[in-house]
């Protein structure tokens, strides 16, 4: 019921974490060789690791130290035998915070948000050519820059594309940042880039002779923008247009700089780029463009222009096709040719991302969003409301379009597909998450958690190569398989993960905040995928270890509580609220396997058995799946007949320790009931209820009504018989019902002005927000 509280929840959640200035987004995307025999790619703290195309085991060249704060995507050198990658640490040695908690957002599957301090990068090199003892990665230099994402980015160095020298980044003057080149035979370094700016990005022209550089120098200024030119030289080109730079996914400069990046034909010949002109008057709005620029005329042309964004700009080989995504989250997939106007759009699901083309040019592949079930705008489920982004799916279409687009992937979260330079394969981050998570999950990142296995995919036969480095990431490939009803693959990968996995720790304590900060327990997948086997002796055994384990403390230590009893009481193992988590938990893993109905099942079954408090956590978590499947009469029917007299009862029996946050039983039922119990709340949802069952309601929430010792409990049914004499059409009732709402004290605690209608539209919008 407490939709003002929850909705400042949801607000929290869908800010993140509102850090220091500049937010800059991880690349995390998996290098090819040049031969495309060979992918390298980092994993955060995991380390940095090389792999054949074929998959098999990850070879990690690289495990960072407890002092890194970035470390980027290895660049595989001409020849295909060395990489480089940098890694990053603070100016003032201050270490990184390793996991954000409450929030989680250490877990992006679109790459973490790095913010702006002054860091030392080292540019390590790895010569896979030589013997394994010796291909330890080497330091060749560092520099300092101002911005962890110039690291976690992948954007300070780069191989020249002829000799064994590397373009780096590096700071000075204080604040300005050039470039430099680093000869890795004589360990000498010279500046090759004739501007200092604010912020800097580069990277080299195909014809192998020029750089490109992206440049911010301060606001307005007539040097920001693309300059091209060779190393050493004065004579660079100032492109025109260029200084209006791109509007970027996160508000700082290096995100404008990203966007206004431009794309490459093969030869080197023309490129393209967009720009976003700012809003300077009524008559002359915002607006965006796209550009086509010629190297050795010097001239640029206008491509498009509009409304939208321009982003995802890719050349097919043949240099005369540009795809191109107009729009911000999810947009329209078009085609550009010189000379002729943007085409229409090609897509016909909204595109999250354009991979470009292969390298035959037959084909091009994008990520468009998943089609859930029950849609965020749509759902009633608000205990476990949809996540719109929780799965992607991988659209194959052919380059000239002259067949429709078919869909070769889905089930999982898609990230930074790249196309192999030799094959049609791509390489991307497959990532398993929730389709449905509960208000604790999204707010304190508990719950089922997203797991990266990187992969590359063949998209012609479909074959996975999966890249899992641990024991959790060959997890979620069984949670894919699990999913796909593939259940023997499934087993194959949990019992890999079991036998892999490292040991808990043994203190009571730490295994709770390792529970609640990075829970990585896949039993009850393990479980589900033994039943569905018809192995369920076992099945019933792998679920008894879970709901022993699960967020449990034991006694205090005997030198003192070491957590603090109001804590302590909280995760005891009969509380309503270890009882609420674990079967939210539960109920997460069956809606993220598209196993409503089983979960249903599984949570009817239970229903009978245990005390109060077992019988209302089930009870609040099976309304969740009878909403997802639209079974709207046994919703009201096990809301009115279970929840509702189970709350009255718990209620009265959970005294309240108040609190800034109301960190108590108590407050945390009222939280998950309300949610369970909104939308009988509303005349919308009970005019999809037929009237004789609604008119068969009302006499026992009056009942209910009448036990009611407190305000909250007597709010809360008293929002019920409002909707009900509301959706009848009884007047007089309603405006009886209505003024003992509006004289409850705890009505505005709960409710801002238009009360439950207005509170389901303020939630709905909060879990879209949280995107």
């Amino acid at each position: 019921m407490r939709s003002r509280s929850v909705l400042c929840v949801v607000a929290l959640c869908g800010l993140g974490l509102i850090g220091c200035g500049q937010p800059v987004r991880e690349d995390r995307s998996v290098t090819f060789s040049k031969d495309g025999n060979q992918v390298g790619f980092q994993h955060n703290e995991d380390g940095v690791f090389l792999a054949s195309k074929d998959g098999g085991a990850p070879v990690k060249i690289f495990q960072p130290d407890a002092n890194i704060l970035a470390t980027s995507t290895p660049l595989w050198s001409p020849d295909g035998q060395k990489v480089i990658f940098t890694s990053a640490r603070s100016q003032d040695g201050t270490p990184p915070v390793r996991n954000v908690w409450p929030f989680g957002a250490t877990n992006d599957p679109a790459g973490r948000i790095q913010h702006k301090q002054p860091i030392v990068y080292t540019c390590w090199l790895c010569d896979r050519s030589k013997p394994d003892q010796e291909a330890k990665p080497v330091a060749l230099f560092e520099a300092k820059c101002d911005h962890a994402g110039y690291v976690a980015a992948n954007l300070a160095v780069r191989w020249h594309p002829t000799d064994e020298r590397i373009v780096f980044v590096q700071q000075e003057l204080g604040w300005l940042h050039t470039l430099y080149e680093f000869d890795v035979s004589t360990h000498a370094s010279r500046r090759v880039f004739p501007l200092a700016a604010e912020a800097l990005l580069f990277d080299w022209a195909p014809d192998r002779r020029n750089l490109c550089c992206v440049v911010a120098t301060g606001e307005n200024n007539a040097e920001n923008g693309i300059w091209i030119g060779p190393p050493g030289a004065k004579d660079w080109w100032h492109v025109p247009n260029s200084d209006a730079l791109a509007r970027g996914e996160q508000s700082s400069k290096l995100e404008q700089l990203r966007a206004t990046r431009p794309a490459w034909t093969a030869d080197g010949a023309r490129f393209a780029f967009a720009s976003h002109f700012v809003e300077k008057g009524p008559n002359e709005p915002a607006r965006h463009a796209l550009h086509l620029g010629t190297l050795a005329t010097r001239q640029v042309d206008a491509l498009a222009d509009g409304p939208k964004p321009f982003r995802d700009l890719f050349w097919a080989p043949d240099g005369e096709r540009l795809g191109v995504v107009q729009g911000d989250e999810t947009g329209s997939l078009h085609i550009a040719r010189r000379g002729q106007p943007l085409s229409q759009a090609i897509n016909r699901r909204p595109v999250r991302r354009f991979a470009g083309w292969s390298a035959a040019g037959r084909n091009i592949a994008y990520i468009v969003p998943d089609q859930l079930a029950d849609p965020a705008g749509e759902s009633w489920a608000f205990l476990l409301p949809p996540d719109p982004l929780a799965r992607d799916a991988v659209l194959l279409a052919d380059g000239d379009r002259k067949e429709p687009a078919k869909e070769i992937f889905s089930g999982m979260r898609v990230t930074f597909p790249t196309w192999s330079p030799t094959e049609d394969k791509l390489s991307l981050w497959f990532t398993f998450c929730p389709t449905h998570r509960s208000w604790v999950s999204r707010f304190f990142g508990w719950g089922l958690r997203p797991g990266d296995p990187a992969a590359v995919f063949d998209v012609q036969s479909g074959k996975i190569s999966w890249l899992a480095v641990n024991a959790y990431e060959k997890a979620q490939i069984g949670h894919y398989h699990l999913l796909k009803r593939d259940y023997a693959e499934a087993l194959r990968w949990y019992e890999q993960a079991t036998k892999e996995q490292p040991p808990r720790s043994a203190d009571a304590t730490s295994r709770l905040m390792e529970d609640l900060t990075d829970p990585r327990d896949f039993r009850v997948f393990h479980s589900y995928c033994l039943s569905k086997l018809n192995r369920e002796k076992e099945a019933q055994a792998k679920l008894a270890e879970f709901e022993k384990d699960f967020l449990q403390l034991g006694p205090p230590k005997p030198a003192g509580d070491d957590i603090g009893q109001p804590l302590r009481e909280l995760f005891d193992a009969k509380s309503i609220v270890s009882a609420m988590l674990r079967d939210l938990y539960v109920a997460e893993v069956f809606l993220s396997l598209d196993a409503a109905g089983d979960g249903a099942k599984f949570f009817q079954d239970r229903l009978a058995g245990g005390d109060e408090i077992a019988r209302l956590s089930r009870a609040l978590a099976l309304s969740q799946f009878l909403l997802v499947e639209r079974k709207h009469a046994d919703y009201a029917e096990l809301a009115t007949g279970t929840i509702a007299p189970l709350c009255l009862k718990i209620l009265k029996s959970q005294p309240g320790i108040g609190g800034a946050f109301n960190l108590d039983a108590r407050s945390a039922l009222a939280y998950h009931a309300g949610l369970a119990l909104l939308p009988l709340y509303t005349p919308e949802f009970l005019s999809k209820l037929p009237e004789d069952k609604l008119q068969a309601l009302v006499p026992r929430w009056q009942a209910l009504q009448a036990q009611a010792t407190d305000d909250t409990t007597r709010l809360g049914f008293d929002l019920f018989l409002l909707a009900a004499a509301t959706r009848l059409g009884k007047e007089n009732e309603r405006r009886t019902v209505d003024e003992r709402v509006h004289s409850n004290p705890a009505y505005s605690q709960y409710f801002a002005a238009g009360g439950a209608p207005e509170a389901v539209k303020k939630l709905r919008e909060a879990i879209a927000a949280t995107r």
